[in-house]
């Protein structure tokens, strides 16, 4: 009776450390670089909308990756980046002007993939901060502008530098010999406004948020088994 009972003991020790390694949390570090593609949304709380005619901004990103998977199949996911964001705006008989802001963003995202052998995909959602180093303009045309045209340059002594907002992307990744490999495309929306107007009858949009859809390539290493 009793070497059944340490017989059974074992058996079920043995079956709770297999289920365990089985579940055995999984992290990747690494870095990645890739595109991004961005706009302003515009708004006025009393005067509405803006009719202010854009042009897509490019820029690049890229940086640090780490990705904890605490399951199988759930994780957490933090970055470092550097991101470059801004906007083209056209105008009926002035020169394009475009301005482009120099971030470094702190994404924070929940994770979630498919898939147990080498090839997942995955999808994250969470939120970012970023702090403002740099902005790039080009030359305005004021002589061309036209006095019903709405324009908005970037002012340093009026504008701040912090921002935040919310993240998602689409993915997959590859678990190979040499290392890991991921692509992913996502969209961010900046809940801050990167202009903040002096006053409300200013005419100064009370809403200035960017839009960015970026597509970036990575390589990791990781430490653990799924």
């Amino acid at each position: 009776m009793k070497s059944k009972f340490i017989f059974s003991l074992a058996l079920m020790l043995v079956i709770y450390a297999q289920s365990f390694a089985q579940d055995e949390r999984r992290t990747y570090v690494g870095l990645k670089g890739g595109y991004n593609s961005s706009g302003v949304n515009w708004f006025h709380s009393f005067y509405r909308g803006y009719d202010i005619p854009q042009d897509i901004q490019n820029g690049y990103t890229g940086g640090i990756i780490v990705m904890n998977f605490l399951r199988n199949n759930i994780g957490i996911q933090g970055e470092l980046n550097y991101s470059q964001k801004g906007y083209i705006q056209r105008f009926e008989n002035a020169e394009d002007y475009s301005e482009q802001f120099n971030y470094v963003e702190l994404p924070f995202l929940f994770n979630l993939h498919t898939g147990k052998e080498k090839f997942h995909l995955f999808f994250n959602a969470g939120c970012f901060f970023e702090y403002l180093i740099s902005v790039e303009t080009s030359d305005a045309d004021f002589d061309n502008i036209l006095e019903e045209e709405k324009f908005f340059p970037y002012d340093p002594d009026r504008d701040p530098n912090f921002g935040y907002g919310f993240r998602g992307g689409v993915g997959s990744f590859y678990d190979s010999r040499i290392g890991t490999f991921m692509l992913e495309a996502s969209f961010s929306y900046s809940l801050s406004n990167h202009i903040d107007p002096p006053s409300f009858d200013s005419g100064e949009p009370t809403l200035s948020n960017h839009m960015v859809v970026g597509v970036t390539l990575g390589y990791l290493v990781s430490f653990g088994t799924f």
